[in-house]
């Protein structure tokens, strides 16, 4: 795991990376000594939680009946506000 996060962190622009589980615990980590596993895991468990958000965002794109109920709420809101 360390050499992937060290061929990424070899990207330009790129000065450090890290992997964390769904709970935010860190798993791996590349980075300078300014960031420890307490400050990495803080910063994990929203992110994981943002990517898992996305995750279920994706897969509500793609179902129709969700589509159709966020268009009716959104008239329904828009005919409220007038």
């Amino acid at each position: 795991m360390e050499d992937i996060l060290k061929d990424i962190n070899a990207v330009m622009g790129v000065t450090g990376s890290f992997v964390c589980n769904g709970e935010g615990q860190v798993l791996a980590s590349a980075l300078s000594d300014l960031f420890d596993e307490t400050t990495l895991s803080t910063v994990g468990r929203p992110m994981a939680q943002t990517m898992a958000g996305l995750a279920i965002a994706r897969r509500l794109k793609g179902n129709k009946k969700w589509k159709m109920r966020t268009t009716l709420r959104k008239v329904k809101d828009d005919h409220r506000k007038e």
